[in-house]
């Protein structure tokens, strides 16, 4: 079987209903295939790195016509989140015992996510290596922005670029592979809610980028946020989550919350080469601890901004 959510992408608006289609395939110059196909949907707290391997039934029960079927659609879809099809294929008629009975689901084309944004690509970053010696992130002109990211415990000092969404509603990465990129619709650091600064973990090269070493950092460790106004922003790490691409819980990393938090995000796991990524994706998750404001003229703003994603 071939299935796809309609819609698809991430950070959809909440109520959003969407139906899924399916095509069931036999073999090259074989009859059609004829059945029936139940559709189910799991919700927020149901989905796995491999789709949905349950889930709630959406509206009847439809007939296979020319081999495809098309669910109804959901109800309001309300709850922040990702949600993912599964469709069930029962043989009927003339394809009774040359087909057999079929679960079909799919952490990719089956999915969707409401309200939140998707995690970013920050595997091999295409980019230039580093940025130009006059390039100063479009956050130097934005009050109490991220302008500079420090994790001394493993060597991460790197400038902070701003970045927007994708058209699939996936965070975008940063420009330069040596910067780090912060999510300009996620919470400003320091204030309540959760803050996403993304990195990419290495080149194109594979030459390490500016979250090489996110992943030896351990609870209690400090990062470090300087702003475009001269404060700064510590943060320590309450614990790291290595997830499946597909099943990275979007709510905690991209949701709402009460508390001042900052997540930072990256690639990890095995290179993919069919699909030009890594398997998962690290989150370190941090929460504030101190706030110190510098000296005047402690972070240079003098320059324009080239640019944000």
């Amino acid at each position: 079987m071939t299935t796809a959510s309609s819609p698809t992408g991430f950070n959809l608006a909440p109520g959003v209903v969407a139906s899924d289609h399916v095509t069931v395939q036999g073999p090259a110059g074989g009859a059609t295939p004829q059945g029936t196909v139940a559709f189910l949907l799991c919700g927020p707290s149901q989905v796995t790195a491999g789709g949905c391997p349950a889930g709630n039934p959406v509206g009847a029960v439809k007939t296979l016509v020319s081999g495809a079927a098309t669910s109804d659609t959901t109800a309001a879809t309300t709850a922040l989140g990702t949600y993912c099809w599964r469709a069930v294929y029962t043989p009927a008629g003339a394809s009774v015992g040359i087909y057999d009975t079929a679960a079909h689901t799919d952490a990719g084309p089956e999915c969707f996510a409401v309200g939140v944004p998707g995690p970013p690509d920050a595997g091999r970053g295409l980019n230039l290596p580093m940025p130009p010696p006059d390039f100063v992130p479009i956050n130097a002109v934005l009050d109490n922005a991220p302008f500079r990211l420090e994790v001394p415990s493993v060597g991460i000092d790197a400038s902070v670029e701003s970045l927007g969404l994708l058209a699939n509603g996936a965070m975008a990465v940063p420009q330069f592979v040596s910067d780090a990129g912060w999510l300009r619709t996620s919470a400003v650091p320091g204030s309540a809610g959760n803050a996403v600064i993304g990195g990419h973990l290495d080149g194109n090269a594979g030459e390490p980028a500016a979250f090489w070493a996110l992943g030896r950092l351990r609870p209690g460790d400090a990062i470090i946020v300087t702003t475009a106004t001269g404060t700064q922003l510590r943060f320590s790490v309450v614990r790291i989550g290595q997830y499946r691409r597909q099943a990275v819980p979007l709510v905690a990393v991209f949701g709402p919350s009460r508390e001042p938090q900052l997540n930072l995000i990256t690639c990890a796991g095995p290179y993919l080469k069919d699909h030009r990524t890594y398997r998962d994706r690290l989150v370190v998750y941090t929460r504030l601890a101190a706030v110190i404001n510098l000296p005047s003229g402690t972070v240079p703003t003098d320059k324009p901004p080239l640019r944000a994603t």
